[in-house]
């Protein structure tokens, strides 16, 4: 994917992993939107961690959907997106046919700021703060890799599956002086 990005004119910045040490459930069930919530709330805290200091130097507003404050890093306005690389580990028995690509969805809604319509459940982020999300949007994706493998030698007690996130900061040269700060 990189040297495809090189190719292009893309310059990328350093790659970091999120996780979500739980099960995930396929976005085509409408029972699972506190499962985003629970996602969503797992990345807000690994965003802060990563972007906070870059946050509190820029004037970028926050973003409120329903009574709540959201600050999503990546937006259009910056002239930035994002690889994404997704690695979802399961017990063989859970892992079934057909649901690879709804649990990418699941991912990806819990990593883009919520629209009107999904609401809060399941998210248990302090509403004191803004909730750090990853996308303004899911078209700021400009690429994906999703693999779903069997989790062998899960520890005993350990949760029912694990996603790894890789994310990869992508600009077409047209970045803000703002953007820059978030590829490095």
């Amino acid at each position: 994917m990189a040297a495809q990005r090189a190719e292009l004119g893309y310059r990328s910045g350093m790659p970091f992993t999120l996780t979500y040490p739980g099960q995930l459930k396929p976005r085509q069930r409408v029972s699972n939107v506190a499962n985003r919530g629970e996602l969503r709330g797992c990345f807000s805290s690994q965003l802060a961690e990563r972007f906070g200091w870059v946050m509190d130097d820029t004037d970028l507003p926050v973003v409120e959907v329903q009574g709540r404050q959201y600050m999503p890093v990546i937006r259009r306005n910056l002239g930035i997106a994002v690889a994404l690389d997704m690695i979802l580990l399961a017990p063989k028995q859970l892992l079934r046919v057909g649901d690879t690509d709804n649990r990418a969805k699941a991912v990806i809604d819990a990593l883009t700021l919520p629209g009107p319509q999904q609401g809060h459940p399941g998210d248990s982020t302090d509403t004191s703060q803004p909730t750090f999300c990853l996308l303004e949007d899911d078209s700021l994706v400009s690429e994906l890799s999703v693999s779903a493998r069997p989790w062998y030698g899960r520890p005993p007690g350990a949760h029912d599956g694990l996603a790894l996130v890789t994310v990869t900061v992508v600009t077409d040269g047209r970045i803000t002086i703002t953007g820059i700060g978030f590829l490095g």
